[in-house]
């Protein structure tokens, strides 16, 4: 079976918003450290939350939100 057979059945997928990969080494180690740095943000802010008494369930939609939703 071709992949040219498969494609065409996965076009109720939303396409792909402009990829921001990186072209070389030194870009792909900076996304790599951005990323980690949001990851630690996201992290710290859900410990935050947490800490003042928000439901841990709700305390992920709003780190969610903040930190890894499309529409930032």
């Amino acid at each position: 079976m071709s992949t040219n057979t498969i494609e065409p059945t996965l076009d109720f997928f939303p396409a792909p918003k402009s990829s921001h990969r990186p072209h070389g080494v030194l870009s792909a180690i900076r996304a790599f450290f951005e990323s980690v740095r949001d990851g630690l943000a996201a992290a710290h802010k859900y410990e935050r939350l947490t800490s003042q008494g928000t439901p841990p369930q709700k305390a992920v939609e709003i780190v969610f939100r903040e930190h890894f939703a499309m529409n930032r």
